[in-house]
Formats: structure tokens, C-alpha cells, sequence
């Protein structure tokens, strides 16, 4: 997909040639022929302000903090090379720069490659943090790609990417963002287009998705404090989504019934629920009711999946 990211460049200059900015490409530990075609590119486009940063791989995280520390640039705008940029929209984002007091939040698309649907996510709300609940509700909230950093703000407060976790990196990135800020503003312009793809991150086993989850739950306690935000239904959100999370990444995992329990319960014990949610976890701690109420899932999931093997195939 790095011809297409380059192209994407190309035009990016082409149309905004007076815009000051640099290009950082951060070479994970990559083992085809992207350096030679990043180099190529380079050495092509002696015009655009380009650097190559080359490291062994260590995960998105990682190259994302080492292309961080190693930017010039007063704000900063963190991309995948596997995704696209609406270049008609573009002129909004950099006609909005002086509106980047902390951080800019733009609309995207998200195009199922699997699936062949296009989502528009987007938000209808103003700038003020008051409309916390709309931002996560919008799906606005968890990417880094739909957003502008001030590049001070995060030296400031020594914001980085956890590198402890290869899911939600984003999600992590940027609470720890709207933790340290008063100050964020929106356009709703659909400037990026994120593809879901089946090589993604997202479909993979991730082996310490229970302590994650509590991680992010705490983050969200911390900003309810911080922010004096009412984010009871968050908590709503982390609880459902748990399970099933937990369910669907030890779907294909052995003695997957035990394991959901164990993951569960590690949960049900940390997550920093209110009072309203005693009941729940009360329940879900019972571990015979815990068991039955996986297997019963499970089971249902399975069925799922067999016939939507049996109608795709009888669809071709």
C-alpha cells in the first residue's frame, strides 16, 4: 500500500505547495521491499521536506513515539500507510490549523473491505468537552488518525503511546490527550478513510486483553474525576464490551471456558464499577452461572459462525 501513500503525498503537495510540513516514514523493523520503494520515492520528491527513520520491529506503538520524538514540526498528524486522505477535503484541515489550540477532531470514513460497507463516522456537537459522552458515542474519540496534536502538549505532560499493548494503543493515546486539555476543536469534514482489513491488528489474539481493559476503565475514572464528566454509561459500555471481547478473543483458544472465567473474573475484580453495578458483578463472579452463561455464548457463536459459512457458500 505504499504506492498508494505516496501518491497520496505527491497530490498533498501539489495542492497545498506553499504549506510548510515534513513527511516521517518509520520503518518497523519492515522485511519486504518498502525501504527501497520509501528510498526511491525520497529521492524522487527532492521538493518534499521527507525522512526515512529505520528500527527493529517492536509494534505500532514504538514506531509511533520514536516518529514523535524524532518530528520538527509544531503540530502533529499521525497516519497509516495502508489507509487513504480525502484530498478534496483536505484544504479544510489546513485552512483549520490555527484552530489547533490542543487538538483538532476531523469526521473519517470507515470502508469494510470484508464486509464491502462504508461508514461515515462523524459527530454533531460543538467544542466544548460538555459533549465528552457524543465524542465516544460518535467513535470520534478512539483513533489517532482523525486527529491533530499540538506537538508541545505532549512534550509537555510527557504523553507517549503505552508500549505495553499492541490494541487500543490509540484509545490509551489519546485519554491521556484529553486528560491534559481544555482545548479541543472539531471540523465536520470527512478528511481520512480507515480501512478494516482482515490483516488487522484488531482480528489477532491479544494476550493481555484483561489487564487493558481495566487499564482503559481506570483511565476513564481518572477523567470523570479530573473532568467532572458524567460518564456512568461508559462503565455501561466497558462491562458489555468486556464479555464480549473476552468471549471472541478466546474463541479459537483452548479450554476456552476456563480461560473466559479466569479473564472475566480478573475483570469483575478490578474494574472500578459503581455501586449500581454491584449486582452485576455479584452475579458474574458466581462461577458455576459464570460457566453456564459462557457455554450457552459460545455455543450460540459457533452456530453463528457455521451458518454463515453454510449461506456464503451457497452463495457462491
Amino acid at each position: 500500500y505504499l504506492t498508494n501513500f505516496f501518491s497520496k503525498i505527491t497530490s498533498f503537495y501539489n495542492v497545498e505547495h506553499y504549506f510548510d510540513f515534513e513527511v516521517i516514514f518509520v520503518d518497523d523493523g519492515s522485511t519486504d521491499n518498502s525501504r527501497i520503494l520509501i528510498e526511491e520515492f525520497i529521492k524522487a520528491n527532492i521538493n518534499i521536506n521527507c525522512k526515512y527513520l529505520s528500527k527493529e520491529n517492536g509494534g505500532v506503538s514504538t514506531a509511533r513515539n520514536f516518529g514523535i520524538d524524532s518530528s520538527n514540526g509544531d503540530y502533529l498528524w499521525l497516519v497509516d500507510c495502508d489507509d487513504d486522505i480525502n484530498l478534496q477535503e483536505l484544504n479544510n484541515v489546513l485552512s483549520s490549523i490555527h484552530l489547533v489550540q490542543d487538538v483538532l477532531i476531523f469526521d473519517f470514513y470507515k470502508e469494510d473491505t470484508i464486509n464491502k460497507q462504508s461508514v461515515r463516522i462523524s459527530g454533531n456537537f460543538n467544542s466544548s468537552l460538555l459533549c465528552f459522552e457524543k465524542v465516544i458515542k460518535s467513535g470520534l474519540l478512539h483513533p489517532v488518525w482523525n486527529k491533530i496534536y499540538r506537538k508541545s502538549l505532549l512534550i509537555e505532560h510527557n504523553i507517549k503511546f503505552n508500549e505495553k499493548y499492541n490494541y487500543a494503543e490509540d484509545l490509551l493515546f489519546n485519554l491521556d490527550v484529553i486528560l491534559n486539555t481544555d482545548s479541543v476543536s472539531f471540523i465536520h469534514t470527512p478528511i481520512y478513510i480507515y480501512y478494516i482489513r482482515d490483516s488487522s491488528l484488531s482480528t489477532k489474539y491479544i494476550y493481555n486483553l484483561p489487564e487493558l481493559i481495566v487499564c482503559v476503565a481506570n483511565k476513564y475514572r481518572e477523567l470523570h474525576y479530573s473532568k467532572r464528566i458524567d460518564i456512568d454509561f461508559v462503565f455501561k459500555w466497558i462491562i458489555i464490551d468486556s464479555i464480549k471481547k473476552i468471549i471472541a478473543n478466546n474463541l479459537h483458544q483452548d479450554n476456552q471456558i476456563d480461560k473466559c472465567i479466569l479473564d472475566l473474573l480478573y475483570i469483575f475484580d478490578r474494574l472500578p464499577v459503581q455501586k449500581r453495578f454491584w449486582k452485576i458483578y455479584r452475579k458474574f463472579s458466581n462461577m458455576a452461572l459464570m460457566s453456564f452463561f459462557i457455554r450457552v455464548l459460545i455455543k450460540l457463536i459457533h452456530m453463528y459462525l457455521k451458518l454463515k459459512k453454510i449461506l456464503r457458500l451457497s452463495g457462491n
